[in-house]
């Protein structure tokens, strides 16, 4: 089981609390989606403050213009490359699915393949299996507000873009136990030391970015193509410059895999 599975599945006991009752009570749909509501902001009570703000912030768009696609180092691993404004490593422990890399001025980065076999649809498979038998499976609530057969993009794409005021908003019961669901999982998808979430899309990439450079903590980067079986996590170590983590966005490639098409009119996404 991936990491992201295993958060999700560790969610279960707060789902179980939330939305196991439900049907214990026929009310209104109104009535119904006031109840999600309130549940939901129980649930994001009990959390950290840091979570908090994460599981209220919405994606904002990575500003990628007027970037370089010519840097000094070329870095080949475990099937991706990209550039970087540094001299080559000095040494490079390659481990097939996953690469830690160090360079003479002690930056380091450490890159991991995701297997293929992961993909959202499996991960919410997972968490399903201990969900009530009364409840809607998570699998069918993100395959309604997606559609079937979505991309490991588009799902990141939506948990991470909801908050609980979208719980509110939502228009019919399905949909604001869908937008409940993504906000438990929401946690569960970003990298830990994330309140501001960005989004980007390359000619070769699309993916997240966790964390700020020129910071004392790391910058992680989620890449993927348009293939949903290529699945990259990059961890540029604290203390990066923004112009390291821009060279690396816009200069990454991933082997044998298809270019992604941006998608500009997404309902999901506010800029």
């Amino acid at each position: 089981m991936n990491k992201t599975a295993k958060i999700i599945v560790a969610s279960v006991g707060i789902l179980v609390i939330v939305f196991g009752g439900w049907q214990l009570f026929q009310p209104s749909e109104k009535k119904r989606i006031e109840q999600i509501e309130n549940e939901t902001k129980e649930v994001v009570d009990s959390y950290g403050s840091s979570t908090q703000r994460l599981i209220e912030s919405t994606l904002t768009r990575k500003d990628l213009s007027g970037v370089s696609n010519d840097y000094q180092t070329t870095i080949d691993v475990i099937g991706i490359t990209f550039q970087v404004p540094w001299e080559r490593p000095s040494s490079v422990d390659d481990r097939g699915t996953a690469a830690e890399l160090t360079f003479p001025e002690g930056q380091r980065i450490t890159i991991m393949k995701a297997p293929s076999s992961s993909t959202p649809q499996k991960s919410l498979q997972e968490f399903d299996k201990d969900m009530p038998a009364t409840s809607t499976k998570s699998l069918t609530l993100f395959n309604q507000e997606l559609g079937k057969n979505f991309s490991g993009f588009d799902f990141f794409k939506y948990v991470l873009n909801t908050t609980p005021e979208d719980v509110s908003n939502a228009d019919n019961l399905k949909e604001a136990k869908a937008r409940a669901r993504a906000i438990i999982l929401k946690r569960g998808v970003a990298a830990p030391i994330s309140t501001n979430p960005q989004l980007f899309q390359t000619e070769n990439v699309q993916g997240f970015q966790f964390g700020f450079p020129d910071q004392e903590s790391p910058v992680y980067l989620q890449l993927m193509a348009k293939n949903p079986q290529s699945f990259y996590d990059i961890i540029i170590a604290e203390g990066a410059s923004k112009k390291v983590v821009d060279a690396i966005i816009s200069t990454t490639k991933i082997k044998d895999a298809e270019t992604p098409q941006p998608t500009e009119s997404d309902k999901f996404f506010s800029e």
